[in-house]
């Protein structure tokens, strides 16, 4: 029965399946799979002869399948013109145009961008001629919108593709350009450092492209504030200009006016500054990082044009009440800052400038920026540079403001009793216990400890739970991580030098007692006391024992220093100074001493042989200078070169 009933079932399966109900989906299965056929036998060749380059094969595709040439031949809707474009295939793109249309070289994959925002992209002499090939085919390609609906000039511009940009502009129809892609096309060409192709786009309308916001709700004259390289007189000149502008001061300076990037600038300020009184005040309170900006990256030449046309900009301040001097000194720009001393005695009044919570010394008490902090090497240099910042703006701010704490004391201020004997915690300008809290407030004198002979100390915490400190502490208390490095940098650079310094000492001393060639028995003078090269091995032996005794008693000083704050200004590195110094002239000595003791014994015999030791004694010598020369030079010119660091500029502002 069972066997039966099996049989039956498998039987109508059968017959099921072979209804002509499915005759259908088995045709659409075959299909499918011829389709897939054709596109591996087809697309995929085509799509690797594109990419090699290789048109006699793609040749034979396009000729068998006339539709191939418009046809997508990757997931992502390539055509073959797109494939070729990207591979910068010049040959292969100027074969294939001639069997499309121009609406053919107008297809866009799935992202919408067509083959000349390939080429846009891709950049380069060669993909400039692909790109000629093609608008020779089709005028209005340059016209067509790709991703974000964004023109082939635009993605050009943002991607640094000179040449690519020079082209499409002469190609693009300026005037068909919507007035937020012409901004968005001016904006990416000063931000990749086209300032020449800027300069010509803003002159077809300069009222309008100056104070319109592009994309990114941001106008030119921002981009322009993070250029400061675009405006420095030492990138933009030659080798030789900078020699000749140094030995007579300020000759190539014409050149340096004459700078797209200046003009750019003169030109949009230009149309700024005749907007409207209230047009011009809500631009500058809209765009503020356009001069705030520019002080934090050290964009002098920059901000000399802004405040040479229109000086109150310095007495403009950001959210924080800083004006840019304040800004300058927190970046540690020294550039900025030194426009300062062209204001005379107003630069006093912009020192005062102060808010709630700090004033400019407070500033010059933080530690510096890391990318400003790591142009000096060292970790002592590093604190001799934030020192001199601190001296120098000591010297601007009135007297009262070392002694202010920074902190508001009305808003901020929270008087509390610290006393060894309490127990209390405070986080975050919180207690734990706030009963404990307000007893220890009001109630100092009640409060009941172990030892009530210890009288209270009243402190001021901030809403951060640190102690309102003056400028003087702060600065100790944010530079200690830094002390503390250049301590042990100096230490352990003192404590290898001396090492070395007291290993020639040895050799150097033991040499004076065991000269060359002994002593004569009967009178007991050296045998070659009359030679020429005995005096040289002498005096150099005698330098050597001199200078490296010298050196070891310097860094014996550095290892005994104190390390406070201030020895890093000049003691410390002049003393590391003075230290290298004498032991690289010990070292020189020995090696002279040790080539006259060569010649004193072989030159009469054999002359090659002191001429070879003493060519292979001079490499300690250059490796010496070659592996410290850096360093000496950098402690050299920060520690004696830094009087100059502060001074007024050499441009004009006024």
């Amino acid at each position: 029965m069972r066997s039966g009933q099996n049989n039956d079932q498998e039987a109508s399966t059968s017959s099921e399946s072979n209804t002509p109900s499915d005759k259908p989906v088995s045709d659409e299965k075959n299909l499918a799979r011829i389709e897939r056929f054709h596109y591996l036998d087809t697309s995929v060749c085509l799509y690797k002869a594109a990419l090699k380059g290789d048109w006699q094969a793609a040749k034979i595709l396009i000729e068998k399948y006339r539709d191939l040439v418009r046809s997508p031949i990757t997931e992502r809707n390539e055509t073959a013109l797109h494939i070729a474009v990207a591979a910068k295939q010049a040959t292969f793109v100027k074969e294939l145009v001639k069997h499309m249309t121009s609406e053919d070289i107008e297809l866009k994959n799935k992202n919408g961008n067509t083959a000349l925002c390939f080429a846009a992209f891709a950049g380069g002499s060669k993909v400039v001629s692909i790109a000629k090939e093609m608008v020779k085919k089709n005028k209005k390609l340059p016209s067509v919108r790709g991703r974000k609906e964004k023109t082939p000039l635009y993605f050009a511009a943002s991607n640094g593709r000179r040449k690519m940009v020079s082209y499409l502009y002469d190609v693009t129809p300026f005037e068909d350009l919507k007035p937020i892609e012409r901004i968005d096309i001016l904006v990416a060409t000063i931000s990749t450092d086209m300032y020449d192709i800027a300069l010509t786009i803003l002159k077809k309308d300069p009222s309008t492209l100056a104070t319109m916001k592009n994309s990114e709700e941001e106008i030119a004259l921002q981009e322009l504030a993070r250029k400061p390289l675009a405006f420095d007189s030492r990138s933009q000149l030659s080798v030789w200009e900078r020699c000749f502008n140094s030995w007579f001061k300020g000759t190539c300076n014409k050149a340096l006016i004459q700078l797209p990037a200046h003009k750019l600038v003169q030109l949009l300020w230009r149309e700024v500054l005749v907007l409207p009184e209230d047009k011009f005040i809500d631009l500058l309170e809209e765009h503020s990082s356009l001069l705030f900006e520019a002080a934090e990256l050290g964009n002098v030449e920059y901000l000399i044009i802004l405040i040479g046309s229109y000086p109150d900009l310095i007495w403009r301040v950001d959210k924080n009440v800083q004006t840019i001097f304040h800004i300058a000194v927190r970046h540690r720009q020294e550039n900025v800052f030194n426009l300062i001393y062209e204001l005379g005695a107003i630069k006093g009044m912009v020192a005062k400038y102060t808010n709630s919570e700090f004033n400019m010394l407070h500033l010059a008490g933080q530690l510096a920026p890391l990318d400003r902090l790591n142009i000096i090497s060292g970790a002592p240099l590093q604190m001799q540079r934030e020192l001199l910042w601190f001296k120098e703006i000591e010297k601007i701010v009135p007297p009262l403001y070392k002694k202010l704490k920074n902190i508001d004391r009305k808003s901020k201020r929270v008087d509390i009793c610290i006393c060894e004997c309490l127990e209390n915690t405070y986080q975050k300008g919180q207690v734990e216990d706030k009963d404990q809290d307000n007893k220890a407030v009001n109630t100092p004198s009640n409060t009941k400890t172990e030892n009530t002979d210890k009288k209270c100390q009243p402190r001021v915490i901030d809403q951060d739970g640190g102690l309102a400190a003056t400028p003087w502490e702060l600065f100790k208390n944010k530079h200690k991580e830094l002390k503390e490095q250049g301590e042990k940098w100096m230490k352990d650079t003192a404590n290898y030098c001396m090492l070395v310094a007291a290993l020639i000492a040895t050799v150097v001393f033991a040499g004076a007692f065991t000269v060359p060639g002994g002593n004569d028995q009967e009178i007991g003078t050296p045998i070659f006391l009359k030679s020429k090269w005995f005096m040289v091995f002498f005096i150099s032996d005698a330098l050597a024992l001199l200078f490296s005794s010298t050196s070891m008693l310097i860094f014996l000083s550095i290892l005994t220093s104190r390390y406070a704050e201030e020895d890093f200004l000049m003691s410390l590195p002049t003393k590391l100074l003075v230290g290298f110094t004498t032991l690289f002239v010990s070292i020189a000595s020995m090696i002279v001493a040790f080539s006259a003791t060569c010649f004193l014994f072989y030159y009469s015999e054999v002359a090659w042989v002191p001429i070879i030791l003493i060519a292979s004694a001079s490499i300690p010598v250059t490796l010496f200078v070659l592996l410290h020369y850096q360093l000496w030079v950098d402690i050299l010119r920060s520690t004696y070169s830094s009087k100059f660091l502060f001074r007024p500029h050499k441009h004009k502002l006024f």
